[in-house]
Parts: structure tokens; C-alpha cells; sequence
């Protein structure tokens, strides 16, 4: 995004791992993850849609609403295999841009802590991973504060 679009004036990434450039996502990936991603690879060389990744479906407990929860679960891509080993672009512009980070689950705690690190506003919510669809309004509002600290910040 940051070499596609040359207005834009910042990034706030959310509950993400960062761009990892020059290498694949699975290069990036922990070595249980990308063995557990190969072994999801199907016959078709896509992955299975992504709650089907663990040994128990974690979308009745993120998304308690069954319609909400099926309208998720429909629009859940079948990811090309390919795409894990994909070599990222060696670019650096996304670090050239002024960046912020929100944090939505612990397994992200790590990568908050590297933006922090980096020297970058980091807000945390204690939710789940996709608080984005169960938590909007309290998302949007911290995603619009990261962006407006962001935009003032000195």
C-alpha cells in the first residue's frame, strides 16, 4: 500500500504481523506455523478457509452471533498456497511512513512490543482477533485516535 498510493500519510496496522520484506510469509512464520500451513495445503493448492486451521473451530467462541458468524465464515478466502511463498517486495516504503499499532489479542503482544520499539503509538484492547467484526465501534475509534496521532504528532 505504501508504494501504491503515494498520498498516503501513515499506516496503523491491527492485531498484524509487519511486512517482512525480501522474504516469504512462510520464511517469516515460526517453524510449527509454516509445517502446520503445509500440511493445510489441499490438494488444489489452496488452504482450507481459515477457522479450519485448528484442531477446534475458534469462530463460535469469537463470534458468538450465529448470523454474524455465518456471514463471516462465507466470506472466508481459500488462500492460495502460493502466496505463503511468495517473495514479499524488497521495499522499505512503508517505513518511511509514520506508523502506529493496535493491538487486539496476545498473540500479537510480541508485535506490538517490536512497534513499540520502533517508536511507534501502540494502543491495546483486550479482545480477540476479530474484535473487528464483534468490537467495531471500539475498534474504529481506536484505529481513528492511532490515525490522528499519527497525523498531529510532531
Amino acid at each position: 500500500m505504501a508504494e501504491a498510493a503515494p498520498g498516503l500519510t501513515g499506516l496503523v496496522f491491527v492485531d498484524a504481523v509487519l511486512p517482512y520484506p525480501g522474504r516469504t510469509c512462510l520464511e517469516n512464520a515460526p517453524d510449527w506455523l509454516a509445517d502446520a500451513m503445509r500440511r493445510l495445503n489441499g490438494p488444489d493448492g489452496r488452504l482450507a478457509p481459515w477457522n479450519r486451521w485448528f484442531p477446534d473451530d475458534p469462530l463460535p467462541h469469537l463470534i458468538p452471533d450465529a448470523a454474524a458468524r455465518a456471514a463471516f465464515e462465507a466470506d472466508l478466502p481459500r488462500t492460495p498456497f502460493a502466496f505463503l511463498e511468495a517473495l514479499s517486495k524488497p521495499s522499505s516504503a512503508w517505513e518511511r511512513l509514520p506508523s502506529g499499532y493496535l493491538q487486539l489479542s496476545k498473540g500479537y503482544e510480541a508485535t506490538a512490543a517490536m512497534a513499540l520499539a520502533r517508536g511507534w503509538p501502540v494502543e491495546r484492547l483486550r479482545l480477540h482477533h476479530l474484535a473487528m467484526a464483534t468490537h467495531a465501534q471500539e475498534v474504529a475509534a481506536a484505529v481513528q485516535q492511532l490515525a490522528h496521532s499519527l497525523i498531529t504528532a510532531p
